[in-house]
């Protein structure tokens, strides 16, 4: 299958690294969380998206894997007035290949997707459901479908579970 978006292989999200101070901020709070402050972290740029959550911070804790992608991530929402954190939540995706149940270690991101999806249905099942929740839902949706029909794709090429394109 081809490439229609013209977008495969580019990075769809803006990348930055933050100010030294802002590092040293999640390295502490990783040191708190117990992840291993010793891998640099890449800092995914999240000002434009969440205006309305000022210091809102989502750092790429390894390096890519086999398949070009990262697995470990920390999100923060530091306090502006010193030291520490507001909250902290780690996200950890499936990072080797997924070939019996065993091999899970982490999220898939169709997991992910089913737990955003069935979040929008509830937003749109109560008191102020909206067009734009239906768009990001449908969008999502799309997404799955698409994860999904690479899967069976990848199953019928014999290839599902290797490090194989």
């Amino acid at each position: 299958m081809g490439c229609a978006s013209g977008n495969c292989g580019k990075t769809v999200y803006h990348m930055s690294y933050k100010q030294p101070e802002t590092v040293k901020r999640a390295l502490a709070a990783a040191a708190e969380l117990e992840i291993d402050p010793s891998v640099s972290l890449r800092t995914i740029d999240v000002e434009d998206q969440r205006p309305d959550i000022p210091n809102l911070e989502i750092h790429v804790k390894d390096a890519p894997g086999p398949g070009g992608a990262s697995s470990h991530y920390l999100i923060l929402k530091p306090n502006p007035q010193g030291p520490g954190q507001i909250g902290a939540a780690t996200l950890q995706f499936q990072n080797k290949p997924l070939v019996n149940p065993e091999d899970i270690n982490g999220i898939t991101n169709e997991s992910l997707l089913l737990v955003i999806i069935d979040r929008l249905k509830g937003f749109l099942s109560g008191p102020y459901p909206d067009d734009y929740t239906e768009a990001a839902l449908l969008g999502l949706e799309a997404a799955l479908q698409h994860l999904n029909a690479r899967t069976l794709d990848r199953i019928e090429r014999g290839v599902e579970g290797t490090h194989q394109a």
